[in-house]
């Protein structure tokens, strides 16, 4: 007669617990530099005040003047997504009881990168604004947007990351006069690092600065906080690849549902077992002043 193998109970515990720990313990490389919210509902409301000034006392019985708040208002949603995997009985014991299963990696890397993913596309994407988010805003594109031949002197071309790029996202973020508490990052790959130590202006100094950022041995440049990551979007076609320099108080990012891990036998399935990550999760640009992109060629 054959033997049915069941899946004791605390196997799966620990299996979901595994998974539950794992992607506690490795988050994403952008999630920390943005601020964070908690939504419960479908969406999440930011109001913003815009800047105030100070009007000189001039008698003690002139009339008071009086000035509207000028203030905004934008929405953050979030969207459900998830990761299932079936497992053969057969690797069922290793699966259910080893942390480091390659299911259970792979499933904590990709929750790792969704997040990032998320973030990226937030720095551009339209934004629903007004009391009842009926007002769609583009993301100033013109205007939040470093020339890509920036630093290319008298021979104008596309050009990668360089000192002048970098340069001209600090300007801009110092002209609008943006928090200097407030902590400044610059999201790059591994090409715009290289490119960084190829450009012929950089002086002896910023090119020992720029080199230690290379090799990781310093992460600050400028007044920014340098993150590498490779899922920065490239357009195949124009071999451009957009980078983003933003402060932490003008993006936002939040989840609805905490990482769930469901898993059964489906009887669909021959009885395999079925296991399910699921994660409902959002981002969105808060301040237009705070995100800036800056495209470099590749």
């Amino acid at each position: 007669m054959p033997v049915t193998q069941e899946i004791p109970e605390w196997w799966i515990d620990t299996y979901e617990q595994n998974v539950l720990h794992g992607l506690q313990q490795k988050e994403s490389r952008l999630e920390g530099t943005v601020g964070s919210f908690v939504i419960t509902g479908e969406r999440r409301r930011f109001n913003y005040i815009g800047k105030r000034d100070m009007k000189e006392l001039v008698g003690s019985f002139e009339d008071t003047e009086y000035e509207d708040s000028r203030y905004g208002t934008r929405w953050a949603f979030t969207k459900p997504y998830y990761d299932a995997f079936k497992t053969d009985a057969t690797d069922i014991e290793k699966a259910f009881t080893d942390p480091t299963s390659d299911m259970t990696v792979e499933a904590v890397n990709a929750a790792r990168r969704l997040k990032d993913k998320v973030i990226i596309k937030s720095m551009t994407a339209k934004v629903f604004c007004g009391h009842d988010a009926d007002i769609i805003e583009e993301f100033p594109l013109e205007d939040n947007t470093i020339d890509i031949q920036t630093g290319s002197g008298a021979s104008p071309s596309n050009q990668g990351l360089n000192l002048a790029k970098l340069l001209e996202a600090k300007y801009r973020f110092d002209k609008a006069d943006i928090d200097e508490q407030d902590p400044r990052y610059f999201i790059i790959t591994a090409k715009q690092l290289q490119d960084l130590l190829n450009v012929t202006e950089i002086k002896n100094k910023d090119y020992n600065t720029v080199q230690a950022l290379v090799e990781g041995r310093i992460n600050e440049y400028l007044g920014f906080h340098f993150i590498r990551t490779e899922l920065l979007p490239l357009d195949t076609e124009t071999g451009i690849r957009t980078c983003h320099a933003y402060t932490r108080n003008s993006m936002k990012f939040g989840m609805r549902k905490g990482i769930t891990v469901k898993s059964a036998e489906v009887p669909t399935k021959h009885f395999n077992r079925v296991t399910e990550i699921f994660i409902d999760l959002g981002a969105v640009r808060l301040y237009d002043e705070g995100v800036l992109a800056i495209p470099c060629a590749e």
